[in-house]
């Protein structure tokens, strides 16, 4: 199961938004997800933190590409 659990964390861990969690969550509600219940976890965990990150730097990180010419 560990590939599995792989897959789960490469493709769930590129999310970034609350609802993308939810999402998430919901997909595996009612599955029997005992064999990858960590890397589930761990990848909400993973998305969590990068909607944080996206909530508290968003508009820095457009003003930096706006000020080297990446974005108008």
């Amino acid at each position: 199961m560990a590939l599995l659990g792989n897959i789960v964390k490469s493709g769930v861990g590129r999310f970034a938004s609350e609802e993308m969690a939810k999402d998430c969550e919901k997909f595996f509600e009612g599955k029997n997800v005992n064999d990858i219940s960590r890397p589930i976890a761990q990848s909400l965990e993973v998305v969590r933190s990068n909607a944080k990150w996206v909530a508290r730097d968003a508009e820095d990180v457009r003003q930096w590409l706006v000020s080297k010419g990446y974005m108008a």
